[in-house]
This record gives structure tokens, sequence and C-alpha cells, in this order.
């Protein structure tokens, strides 16, 4: 799953991005939230704005969402790491470029 797995518990921990997944009766994904770096989720209603919300607890249930199946992780990335992982890459490649 792209560097995903799966965790037990929808508690924040550092370091780490969060994702909720919802499905139907037949395990068919029907609608996700992600977690936000103060604890709370944010997810897309429809073509409405996206919300907030305290817990997972609260789409549960409603037929449009589904009921939560899934909560994966991934060790977040800090924009400036992203940005010097990138650097490094570029600079790789141009030595490449300039050797061949």
């Amino acid at each position: 799953m792209l560097g995903y797995e799966v965790c037990q518990s929808d508690v924040l921990e550092e370091g780490f991005q969060k994702i909720a997944i919802y499905t139907d009766s037949n395990k068919v994904p029907t609608h996700i939230a992600r977690q936000l770096p103060t604890g709370k989720w944010t997810s897309k209603l429809g073509s409405l704005e996206d919300i907030e919300h305290n817990n997972l607890q609260g789409l549960t249930g409603n037929p449009a969402y589904g009921e939560l199946t899934y909560i994966i992780k991934n060790q977040f990335q800090s924009r400036k790491d992203l940005a010097q992982s990138n650097y490094q890459a570029n600079l790789k490649s141009d030595r490449l470029t300039m050797t061949n």
C-alpha cells in the first residue's frame, strides 16, 4: 500500500500520517479521512467543503460513508526533509548526466 501499514489505533503518533478507510458491506471503499497534525481528522463530504472532526466514529454507520474498516499509517516527511531529499536526488541525476 505505497509504504502504508495497517495500524490499530486512531491516536496521533508523532512522525506518522494516518488515513481512515470506510467501506460498505462488501468491503468496497466509500470514504476516507486523514488525520491532521492536531490529532483531529479531516474529510470531504461529497461536493461540500472539507470538514474537521474530533474522532472517526461520527461518520460510522451512515450509509453514505459506511463503516470504519481500516486505519493505515505512513511515516511522514516534513517539507524540509522532502525538499532536501529532492535536492539530493537532483544532484545525483545531474552528476549522472554530466558523466554520460
